[in-house]
């Protein structure tokens, strides 16, 4: 089992979730730093509208340790 992405074949050449490769030639994973960022831009925008807004969250509260620790 190949842990490599597929491109998909299309007239316009290779693509890979709608975009065409910067370097046909080349893996999926081997297409340069402008094709990652333009993928996490990408996914961050379907994660936004999946998810909720990061202003509802909330880190969960721990209570803080009402006893001190003895002196060296």
């Amino acid at each position: 089992m190949s842990r490599v992405p597929e491109p998909t074949d299309t007239p316009d050449g290779p693509e890979y979730e709608g975009r065409p490769l910067d370097r046909p030639t080349d893996d999926v994973v081997d297409q340069g730093a402008g094709f990652d960022i333009a993928t996490l831009v990408t996914r961050r925008r379907v994660l936004s509208v999946v998810a909720p807004e990061p202003a509802h969250w909330h880190w969960p509260r721990v209570p803080r340790a009402t006893t001190a620790l003895p002196p060296r």
